[in-house]
């Protein structure tokens, strides 16, 4: 598991220097850690970087403890093609507000995650690096209707719960 975590990890890294987007698109852990793990070898654009189910879930979580919205609100928002950014801004929070309440929210994830042994804290400073470069992008994307992320499989790789209580 560590060793998946760590390729997701480099993979986000190289899916930065090469790529500077965030493209979330449904696929299982398995999926992202052999995607990753090939986009580190990658030199062209016909490499793909997706980021991870759980983080894409976690961006949705936290983007919904930010707004004040209900979880499956945001998701259905972003499947009817709003970005995070147009939802907050709806929900009469500020893009700047909503980047650093999504930021603090991961920030805290992350934290529990090393804490619990499931990612290592290099690892977590590598995503948390990377969502803090580019949330201006995350909150400005919009998302795929049939993203693995939206839909109800995807609740179970990141309680809502488990997120909302720590974005404080």
């Amino acid at each position: 598991m560590k060793l998946k975590i760590g390729m997701l990890a480099a993979g986000l890294v190289a899916a930065v220097v090469s790529f500077g987007a965030f493209a979330p698109t449904g696929t299982s852990h398995a999926e992202s850690a052999t995607r990753s793990a090939k986009s580190t070898r990658c030199s062209s654009s016909a490499c793909d970087f997706q980021a991870p189910r759980w983080l894409r879930h976690s961006i949705v979580v936290c983007g919904a403890k930010t707004t004040h919205l209900e979880v499956e609100q945001v998701i259905s928002a972003l499947r009817h093609g709003y970005s995070l950014k147009q939802i907050g801004i709806r929900a009469g929070v500020r893009p700047v507000a909503l980047e650093h309440g999504i930021l603090r929210c991961e920030h805290a994830v992350l934290t529990r995650m090393v804490e619990h042994g499931d990612l290592e804290p290099g690892e977590a400073r590598r995503i948390f690096n990377f969502l803090e470069s580019h949330i201006t992008r995350i909150i400005n994307f919009q998302w795929n209707p049939r993203d693995a992320a939206l839909t109800d499989v995807a609740l179970s790789d990141v309680a809502p719960t488990e997120a909302v209580t720590d974005a404080g």
